[in-house]
């Protein structure tokens, strides 16, 4: 009778430390992960991280969130870590492709960046800036040599177009590699160029153009692993919560306006590229984007797919 008694004190013993162990785990909740900045003063991923908490926070009923950074890597190891499921619960914005559902990577179809990335203001060397002077035509560019990171997905689209373009893995080499002539362009997000012109206007002849803008359809999604989906939907339905209230507008127009008014876009020649990866793109994401233009694109092909107004 004791012996049986001490089966069922121990099984009910274990019982309660599995009991135990399964409420601690649903307490811990949840761990995200995201791409941390390559070095102090790095901005490019400040605004992504702030608007993954900003989706997170929007349902109370979510399990609790913690965020933690991964090191700084490149668009390309991003890519395949997500697609090796190496990191758990990894997070991190990417421009559209198709091509990356075959590598295990979901798209949480929401414009991270609300389609603003698609105005690139290009840096230059001052001597480029002053031998090129007021851009005319597209044609007058093509014989250039653009820089780019490695794995961005800027490079395909601007091959697609006749551009030549020179990938590199260091993002802070592209700054001194254009001001050297190296490289003769080096395009940046409308929303970017502001902050990063600051950070490195000490780099000797560094410039930018202030003639025109190239533009192509370019959404940017926050991409996970295919067996996060769960979290892809809560991420999913916090962005439209956001977008919803206005806060997704208002944290762009925090991180965003001052580089868009900087660049002067409504005083540039635009330039419509076409962007491959668009031809057959399966989201309706047109409600979402900001418009910073609304006229003067300089082609009169066919209609971008994200229906941007000329």
């Amino acid at each position: 009778m004791r012996c049986i008694l001490n089966r069922v004190f121990r099984l009910s013993l274990l019982g309660s430390i599995l009991a135990g162990v399964l409420c601690s785990s649903v307490n811990a909740g949840i761990v995200v992960h995201y791409r941390a900045q390559e070095h102090e003063g790095d901005a490019r991923f400040v605004y992504d991280l702030q608007l993954l908490k900003l989706a997170l926070e929007q349902d109370p009923s979510l399990p609790k969130v913690t965020l933690k950074p991964v090191p700084s890597i490149n668009n390309a190891r991003t890519v395949a870590m997500i697609g090796n499921n190496s990191i758990p619960g990894f997070v991190a914005s990417l421009g559209y492709k198709k091509e990356y559902s075959q590598h295990n990577l979901i798209a949480i179809p929401f414009p991270v960046n609300l389609g603003i990335h698609g105005y690139r203001v290009c840096f230059m060397s001052s001597s480029l800036e002053r031998e090129l002077g007021s851009v005319e035509s597209l044609d007058q560019l093509l014989d250039y040599v653009h820089g780019q990171g490695k794995g961005w997905r800027d490079v395909e689209v601007l091959r697609y177009n006749g551009f030549n373009v020179l990938e590199m893995s260091n993002f802070e080499s592209l700054f001194k590699m254009v001001a050297k002539n190296r490289i003769d362009f080096f395009c940046r997000g409308a929303s970017e160029l502001y902050r990063e012109y600051r950070a490195h206007r000490h780099i000797e002849d560094l410039s930018y153009d202030k003639s025109f803008v190239l533009y192509y359809p370019f959404p940017r999604f926050f991409y996970t692993h295919a067996s996060n989906k769960e979290l892809a939907e809560w991420i999913l339905k916090g962005l439209k919560i956001a977008h919803r209230k206005g806060l997704v507008q208002e944290l762009g127009l925090k991180y965003y306006q001052p580089s868009v008014d900087f660049v002067e876009l409504h005083k540039r020649r635009v330039f419509e590229l076409d962007n491959p990866h668009m031809l057959d793109f399966p989201y309706d994401v047109d409600q979402y984007l900001y418009r910073p233009l609304q006229e003067n694109v300089a082609t009169e092909d066919a209609e971008p797919l994200i229906n941007e107004p000329r």
